[in-house]
């Protein structure tokens, strides 16, 4: 008997889950995005009979349309594909019974205020925090050490900066204030509200924790370095994370005591923590499956094992493959480049002649204008390798920065 496809529902567009779901005949991918943001050129991966366009972020005006995707088509899963769709995803499995992570953990990775609230007297630490309206309150909150404001509800580090000098937070505030008017590619705008909270110094983790019917079923440990100047967007991700037994077995205990917390029911949390004096410090978590090239450094590292396959499944339902243990070490790097004009791209052949690399990119070009980088989407390049042991991958993350060289005249970037 030939089972008719499952439906899945990718609430806004990602290539790695529009890809998995094309190369298996057992899914129909459908997608959920926003009027304003969708473009036939960009999402070549779905039929356009295929699209429902109807506003999710921080809107509601998806729920007929997908209401009726639902009676037609049916509906096996929500799958949020980018941050600004996991609450959308959400609603929409809470309201026609699927499979998902639980509404606690939803709103609680969708609103940092409302996180920072659940994990008072949970065993979990945290920074010292509050929620701020203005800049005298941010200014108020410092305390004499470095502190960071953000959005309760961005992505992709939008919003989030570094103030070590109170007299500085009218301007960072004011820069904040304008993160709509630099995020034009989003088309939306967003209501935000704010947070500032203290530094954490020391060794920055993300957790990658699976659940099937509230049970974690496969856990990942990435090490990252985040901070450009006053700013904070992932410059390097490196899996399995090169951590000593203490560290990783905290680790995984503070995401397993995470997902206690939220209730999780099913699909992937991912959570950022800082290790500080031998204790992992919650950043933020988000319900979803992690950006940053992270699903794709796990296929390398775990034998081709893929995390938007196994979250599709799990969200519909569906059994899904048990990840192996990694036998390798990936890691992606992302160059730091200061704003200006380019004047020189140099060694960028490296980039397809050495033989560890298995991905890389240059944005830029001789003329291009690169920005402060203040978000992941501020960033020129990056490169991904993959070795046998961590010193193999370190040696040729050398390598690769020596060789490749971008020239920059100092300028008026923005």
């Amino acid at each position: 008997m030939i089972m008719a496809p499952r439906t899945i529902l990718m609430v806004g567009l990602h290539d790695g889950y529009a890809r998995t779901l094309s190369a298996d005949p057992g899914f129909a991918a459908y997608l959920l995005e926003e009027p304003s943001l969708y473009d036939p050129d960009r999402h070549p991966g779905v039929p356009p009979g295929r699209v429902v366009l109807a506003g999710y972020q921080q809107s509601t005006a998806f729920a007929e349309p997908v209401a009726r995707l639902a009676r037609t088509a049916g509906l096996h899963a929500a799958v949020p594909a980018l941050e600004y769709g996991v609450h959308a995803a959400g609603q929409i499995a809470r309201d026609h019974g699927l499979p998902y992570p639980g509404w606690t953990a939803v709103q609680a990775c969708t609103d940092k205020g409302y996180l920072r609230r659940l994990l008072h007297d949970s065993g979990i630490a945290q920074p010292r925090w509050r929620l701020v309206q203005d800049a005298a309150e941010v200014k108020a909150f410092h305390e004499g050490r470095p502190i960071v404001l953000k959005p309760t509800n961005g992505r992709a580090s939008e919003g989030v900066r570094r103030i070590d000098d109170p007299a500085l937070s009218e301007a960072a505030w004011q820069d904040l204030m304008g993160l709509d008017s630099r995020l034009g590619y989003t088309a939306i705008r967003r209501a935000y509200r704010y947070i500032v909270e203290d530094l954490v110094i020391g060794d920055q983790v993300s957790v990658e924790t699976l659940y099937r019917d509230g049970r974690p079923v496969f856990d990942n440990i990435c090490l990252m370095r985040t901070g450009f100047g006053d700013y904070f967007p992932i410059m390097s991700v490196t899996v399995p994370a090169p951590l000593s037994p203490a560290d990783h077995a905290a680790s995984i205990a503070a995401s397993h005591r995470l997902g206690r917390l939220l209730a999780v029911e099913n699909g992937f949390i991912h959570s950022e923590w800082k290790i500080a004096g031998g204790a992992p410090y919650l950043i933020e978590c988000a319900a979803r499956v992690p950006g940053a090239f992270t699903p794709e450094l796990v296929m390398h590292a775990c034998r081709g094992w893929n995390m938007y396959d196994a979250q599709i499944r799990v969200l519909s339902g569906a059994p899904a493959p048990v990840a192996p243990a990694p036998d390798r070490i990936a890691s992606i790097t992302w160059f730091r480049v200061p704003p200006g004009t380019v004047t020189a791209v140099h060694g960028a052949d490296v980039l397809t002649s050495h033989p560890s690399i298995v991905m890389s990119r240059l944005k830029v070009d001789v003329g291009d204008t690169v920005p402060v980088m203040r978000t992941g989407w501020d960033r020129v390049g990056y490169f991904a390798c993959t070795g046998a042991t961590w010193p193999e991958v370190q040696r040729v993350i050398d390598e690769v920065t020596t060789a490749v060289r971008i020239d920059v005249a100092a300028g008026d970037a923005r």
